[in-house]
């Protein structure tokens, strides 16, 4: 079982440190925490390099974003930029709006699995858990949870999720040991993001630790 995280508390830079490796996209430190800085309306993802143990996966991060133009994404399952994998969107142009797609590659537009409503603003924190293969894949969001891991695949903070996705993905993404981050905006910098956590969801948590760059 793995737990890590990110506290992006270090020096500006172009580099995100050797943990990472941006997929695609272009993304930076800035002003101790991570900044999405592509523009024209592309996506893009960066992959923290430590694998987890299993497919059981969580991912947690704070977004603040520009509702118009930028959009938070969570990666899980992730393999390599040439293989499928996960991502959860979380687009306010359309009412809170939370999808589900699954990427053929890092580079390509995904397909949209399933989606709901999660009622989020700029500043919240995202909890992501993806449990379950193939037609039994399982996709979780929780919406400001306290504790930095889950304690079980369904419960986070005390509380239950504010949604669970369902739908049968078309092209499973079964074998991906990576998760990481995401964001698609119109313009630099409307995407910032800042506490990072992921691994195996657990049966019992310890605290991860924070191994900067």
């Amino acid at each position: 079982m793995s737990a890590f995280g990110d506290d992006f508390n270090r020096a500006d830079s172009t580099n995100l440190g050797a943990n990472w490796t941006e997929a695609s996209g272009d993304f930076e430190i800035q002003t101790n925490a991570l900044a999405f800085v592509t523009t024209g309306n592309a996506r893009g993802f960066a992959i923290y390099n430590t694998a987890t143990a299993g497919l059981s996966q969580y991912v947690k991060i704070a977004a603040t974003f520009d509702a118009a133009n930028g959009f938070a994404l969570i990666a899980v399952r992730y393999v390599d930029a040439s293989s499928p994998f996960y991502a959860i969107e979380f687009d306010d142009q359309v009412g809170n709006l939370v999808r589900w797609y699954g990427y053929d590659n890092a580079t390509t537009e995904g397909a949209q699995v399933d989606s709901g409503t999660v009622a989020f603003a700029s500043g919240d924190t995202f909890g992501v858990t993806v449990t379950g293969t193939g037609t039994g894949t399982e996709l979780r969001v929780w919406l400001n949870p306290t504790g930095d891991a889950p304690s079980s695949v369904s419960v986070w903070g005390g509380a239950g999720p504010g949604l669970t996705l369902t739908a049968d993905p078309p092209t499973a993404a079964d074998t991906g040991l990576l998760v990481g981050v995401g964001g698609h905006c119109a313009a630099a910098d409307d995407l910032v993001m800042d506490n990072f956590f992921g691994g195996d969801v657990p049966t019992a948590v310890s605290a991860p630790m924070f191994r900067g760059a």
